[in-house]
């Protein structure tokens, strides 16, 4: 499970999938850049992860390279709420299983 807070993971991510969209309609870096309305530069950076882009910029990348922008986007992992390793290690297994059922069961009523 990747954290969701690794930015660097996530910018990298999108753009690997970008990248990927963009040769696939076999489009340049300046073409795409002319389309969304950003530098060739900003293109680059985004494809390696280096830039982060907002919400209008991966709207207008998903248009050029005709793809909905949820698919740029890498399948969303929730953060998990509760771990094991909270537990000193001389609490027992049953006690463990017990309190880690109330506290998801909690978690899932919070939503």
């Amino acid at each position: 499970m990747t954290d969701v807070d690794d930015a660097k993971w996530l910018y990298t991510e999108i753009g690997q999938r970008i990248r990927k969209a963009r040769t696939r309609v076999e489009l340049t870096q300046q073409a795409l850049a002319d389309q969304a309305g950003v530098s060739r530069a900003s293109i680059a950076n985004i494809e390696t992860g280096n830039q982060q882009l907002t919400l209008h910029t991966l709207w207008s990348i998903a248009d050029a390279v005709e793809v909905s922008p949820c698919k740029l986007l890498p399948d969303w992992q929730r953060k998990a709420q509760f771990s094991n390793d909270l537990f000193p290690d001389d609490v027992p297994a049953a006690t463990r299983a017990a309190l880690t059922r109330i506290t998801v069961g909690q978690s899932r009523t919070r939503r």
